[in-house]
C-alpha cells in the first residue's frame, strides 16, 4: 500500500503467521524500504530517521513478533530464522512487484539478511551495528 500525501505517516497493524505485527509507514515510491529494530527493542526507534528516508521511497518500520507494539506471541520458532520467516513473508505481501531495501539495527540485521535469502527483488541490505551468524 502506497502511502498518498508528502510528510504522512500511517500506524498499522498488518498479519503475520504469529499474529498481528504493529507498523508505521511513510512515503511513496518505485521501492520499499523495511527497518527492522534489534532484539527488545521497537519500531519507534527509527523515528528520526522515517522523515529522511522517506524521500527516497515507500518507508515500512515494523514491530518484530513478541516486540513493540506487536502481538505477544513469538514465531513458532523463536529463532533468527523463525524471524526471518515472518519477515520475508510479510515483506512479499507488501512489495506489490517492487525491490525492496533491507535495513537492519542489531538483531534485526541477522533477521534481515535471513529474510533477503528468502525473497525476490531485493535492491539492497544495510546491517547497523549487526552480528552476522
Amino acid at each position: 500500500m502506497a502511502v498518498e500525501g508528502e510528510g504522512k505517516v500511517i500506524f498499522e497493524r498488518l498479519t503475520a503467521k504469529s499474529g498481528s505485527l504493529a507498523a508505521t509507514r511513510t512515503g511513496t515510491g518505485e521501492f520499499l524500504m523495511v527497518l527492522v529494530h534489534g532484539w527488545t527493542c521497537r519500531r519507534s526507534h527509527w523515528a528520526g530517521q522515517l522523515s529522511l528516508l522517506a524521500n527516497f521511497g515507500e518507508v515500512l518500520a515494523l514491530d518484530l513478533p513478541g516486540h513493540g507494539d506487536s502481538a505477544l506471541t513469538p514465531p513458532k520458532t523463536p529463532t533468527i530464522t523463525g524471524f526471518a520467516e515472518e519477515l520475508a513473508a510479510l515483506v512479499a505481501e507488501q512489495q506489490g512487484g517492487r525491490e525492496v531495501i533491507l535495513v537492519g539495527h542489531s538483531m534485526g540485521g541477522a533477521v534481515t539478511l535471513e529474510a533477503a535469502r528468502l525473497l525476490d527483488k531485493v535492491r539492497a541490505v544495510t546491517l547497523i551495528d549487526t552480528f552476522v551468524i
